[in-house]
């Protein structure tokens, strides 16, 4: 709102005050403010929006632009936080591999015998 207060001359604390003042008034002139600046917004996000709608029919980017912005929960691009503190932990390879196996061994033998009928 900083850029359109600055275009016509008015601090963008006035256009907040007024913007305030006819939220609750039911005539006047900061009532009428109120509803045209809600109007005129109204009509900016339609027409930026059938802008968007006709350009994705020719460009995914767009549709994807889209979808991301007004369906979040589902499109949007997730982020991924990782925090990771070092306390000097050591780990054997060779050992882990032993027991990895080891265990791969019991379970296979304990599936031969479930499977051998004698």
């Amino acid at each position: 709102m900083i850029h359109a207060c600055d275009a016509v001359g008015i601090a963008s604390v006035t256009y907040y005050d007024w913007m305030k003042k006819g939220e609750t008034a039911k005539s006047g002139q900061y009532f009428e403010f109120y509803h045209a600046v809600k109007k005129a917004r109204a009509e900016a996000v339609a027409r930026n929006v059938a802008i968007i709608q006709k350009a994705a029919a020719h460009s995914w980017q767009a549709a994807a632009w889209w979808l991301e912005r007004s369906c979040p929960a589902e499109f949007a691009k997730r982020e991924v936080e990782i925090n990771m503190t070092q306390n000097n932990v050591e780990i054997n390879i060779d050992e882990t591999r032993d027991k990895i196996n080891g265990r791969i061994n019991s379970i296979a033998a304990r599936v031969r015998v479930a499977e051998d009928p004698e």
